[in-house]
């Protein structure tokens, strides 16, 4: 996996060709990569919570029916 500053890097001189606009590439590619980054880190927060709520209701309901003397889930 390249490094956060190879990506930028990459993705400035992708965007921008030419030394005179290079300054300008550098922070878009930044703004993109990081923009890039906070999104993947939603998806994974949303999954984890996803999978937290879907872990708790499952055993929460059986806990709850132990609890209660039920015998079903």
């Amino acid at each position: 996996m390249r490094t956060r500053e190879q990506q930028i890097a990459s993705l400035a001189a992708a965007i921008y060709t030419g030394a005179a606009k290079m300054p300008h590439a550098l922070k878009e590619a930044e703004t993109y990569i990081l923009e890039a980054e906070r999104r993947a880190e939603q998806r994974v927060r949303a999954e984890t919570a996803n999978q937290e709520e879907y872990r708790l209701s499952k055993h929460g309901n059986a806990y709850a029916n132990a609890y209660m003397g039920n015998d079903n889930d």
